[in-house]
């Protein structure tokens, strides 16, 4: 399982729309990763939220 990191200025923010930024962060299709898992936090500093998202990549599967 891979997991990455993405700060999103939008507070209110679909899963779906998470996983279109970070998918295209990857330079890769959106339905090409499963989220498996995921965390987010506000900062108030930045105003934006961080989402980990915790993926399985179908394409790194391992046996």
């Amino acid at each position: 399982m891979n997991y990455g990191t993405i700060e999103i200025k939008h507070v209110t923010c679909p899963m779906e729309e998470v996983m279109g930024y970070f998918a295209k962060g990857f330079g890769r299709p959106k339905d090409s990763i499963e989220v498996v898992d995921y965390e987010w936090a506000y900062n108030p500093q930045t105003g934006k939220v961080m989402w980990q998202l915790f993926i399985r990549d179908p394409r790194n599967a391992q046996g």
